[in-house]
């Protein structure tokens, strides 16, 4: 047991399973571009399933940070054994995913635009 429980969630981010046993585990924010992560668990059959069929991976302790899934590794080394490494960006990374399909034009604040712009694009489709 390490302290900081992590989940492993689904497309739909319900809860596949939790787990708080790993060698380490890394959440780096970045300013100009979304953050990254990387775990590093035990190798088992069951943590490798669930790793390949997991979407996201957030911490217990904080929920407001969440990664996206995007690479699953197994290491081996003779001092520390069989490692699965899960890795890939922060959620911020979703935004790249979006297009705005039609153009628009706005009028007014800088904030108002870019507000109107997320809302239309990523939360109200």
């Amino acid at each position: 047991m390490n302290g900081t429980i992590f989940y492993f969630l689904d497309s739909e981010l319900n809860i596949l399973a939790a787990f708080d046993t790993y060698k380490s585990a890394i959440f780096t924010d970045r300013y100009w571009t979304p953050g990254d992560f990387e775990l590093y668990i035990p190798a088992t059959k069951a943590a490798l399933d669930l790793a390949r069929s997991a979407s996201f991976v957030t911490r217990a302790d904080d929920t407001t940070v969440c990664g996206l899934v995007e690479k699953i590794g197994i290491q081996t080394s003779k001092a520390d054994g069989n490692f699965i490494t899960v890795s890939g960006r922060l959620a911020a990374a979703l935004l790249e995913r979006r297009i705005v399909w039609r153009q628009t034009t706005y009028n007014g604040r800088a904030e108002r635009i870019i507000r109107n712009l997320i809302e239309n694009a990523f939360i109200n489709l």
